[in-house]
């Protein structure tokens, strides 16, 4: 070894993404190309990363939070005219109106699901 040269080499930092696309380019005896991969990106590209992630947050309606916990607290303690006066006498008839169109909501997809449920309990039926 000469004065100038050093016993460690330069190792270039590969993803391992880069380094399974190297192998099988190895294999298939194409030379290397330069591939832009995810980290690369997220390095170039830090201009506002959370805008994205903003963009996705679920944001509750406050209004819907309430009437799902009257709904809640109608099943805890039983559904009857009594329970259901008491919890919904503070509420307007918009909120009311509201808190109907929930549980017709919620019935379609429970009868859609039933529904669903039997096509299927035929398919096996008839396969047997």
């Amino acid at each position: 070894m000469s004065e100038n040269e050093t016993s460690l080499q330069l190792v270039e930092h590969q993803g391992i993404l880069k380094k399974i696309i190297n192998f099988f380019k190895k294999i298939s005896g194409k030379k290397e190309t330069n591939y832009t991969f995810f980290s690369d990106i997220q390095n170039t590209n830090n201009t506002k990363p959370n805008d994205f992630f903003n963009s996705l947050k679920f944001t509750e309606d406050p209004e819907e939070k309430k009437l799902l916990k009257i709904q809640e607290d109608l099943e805890k303690i039983g559904i009857n005219q009594k329970n259901a006066y008491n919890l919904t006498k503070e509420l307007t008839e918009v909120q009311k109106e509201k808190l109907l169109q929930l549980y017709n909501v919620q019935i379609n997809a429970l009868n859609t699901k039933i529904e669903r449920l039997k096509s299927n309990i035929i398919k096996i039926k008839k396969s047997i």
